[in-house]
């Protein structure tokens, strides 16, 4: 029901918790996270060493999108911004970035900590145009 939410809340405790690791062990660690919101099948497959997997067009959206997001950021498609516009403001301070239209031309939005109304101040970086596969 809140799958966006909570998957958006699960990645900024992730980057937040690698960043405070790299921090204590003084080496340079930081971890990027894609997410996108959608149906895709999953399970074991293999009959000598079954090995978990995870399938689908939200698999293949959510990979492309941490290959691009910066380092210590997490890049969301529009799908997965549409389900938490309404909690947007509970970002914080952390990075959470959108990726839109889908299949056009992308630009990624950063919201950051939210204004006395609630409503997330963000910029906007227009990147070059690609083809999502």
């Amino acid at each position: 029901e809140r799958h966006a939410e909570r998957a958006c809340s699960a990645a900024l405790a992730a980057v937040a918790s690698v960043a405070a690791l790299s921090l204590e062990l003084e080496v340079a660690v930081q971890l990027r996270v894609g997410i996108h919101s959608g149906a895709a099948v999953s399970g074991c497959m293999g009959p000598a060493r079954a090995a978990y997997g995870l399938w689908g067009e939200a698999e293949r959206r959510a990979d492309w999108l941490q290959r691009f997001a910066p380092s210590g950021t997490i890049l969301a498609s529009h799908t997965t911004l549409d389900a938490i516009s309404k909690v947007a403001s509970r970002v914080g301070d952390a990075s959470v970035m959108a990726v839109h239209p889908p299949r056009q031309r992308f630009t990624f939005t950063e919201w950051k900590s939210s204004d006395a109304n609630g409503v997330p101040p963000c910029y906007a970086v227009e990147a070059r145009a690609r083809k999502i596969q």
